[in-house]
C-alpha cells in the first residue's frame, strides 16, 4: 500500500508540473482568447510556486494540487470547448492521489455506516 500511495504522490507532482508546461504551450504561441490568456497567467504563478515556493508545498498532494487547482480548471474547461484532450492530463495525473486519500476516508465513514444499520 505503501508503494502505491508514494507512487501516487509522484504522478501527482508530475501532473502539477505537466500543468505548468502545458500552460507555457499558449505563451510562445499568441493566446487566442481570454482562456489561453488566464492559463499562460495562472501557469505564471504555477512556475512562482515551483521556483519560489516552499519544499513543504510538495510533501502533500493537497498543498500543490490546491494551488495549481486554478490552472487544472482552465486546462480542463479548454479541453471541453476545444476537445484539445491532451489539456486533462494533468487533471488524470492528480486525480489518482486524490481518490486514494478519499478511499480510506470513505471506507470508514461506509464501516460506520454499516456498524449502525446491523447494530
Amino acid at each position: 500500500m505503501n508503494v502505491l500511495v508514494t507512487s501516487s504522490d509522484y504522478l501527482a507532482m508530475v501532473g502539477a508540473v505537466t500543468s505548468v508546461a502545458l500552460s507555457f504551450r499558449f505563451a510562445r504561441l499568441r493566446p487566442e482568447g481570454m482562456l489561453e490568456l488566464a492559463i499562460v497567467i495562472q501557469g505564471g504563478l504555477g512556475l512562482a510556486l515551483v521556483i519560489f515556493g516552499s519544499k513543504d508545498t510538495w510533501i502533500h498532494v493537497y498543498g500543490h494540487a490546491r494551488l495549481l487547482s486554478p490552472a487544472f480548471v482552465l486546462l480542463a474547461l479548454r479541453a471541453l470547448a476545444r476537445r484539445t484532450w491532451s489539456d486533462l492530463t494533468p487533471v488524470g495525473l492528480v486525480m489518482p492521489r486524490i481518490g486514494l486519500q478519499f478511499a480510506s476516508d470513505a471506507l470508514r465513514v461506509m464501516r460506520g455506516l454499516a456498524s449502525a444499520v446491523v447494530g
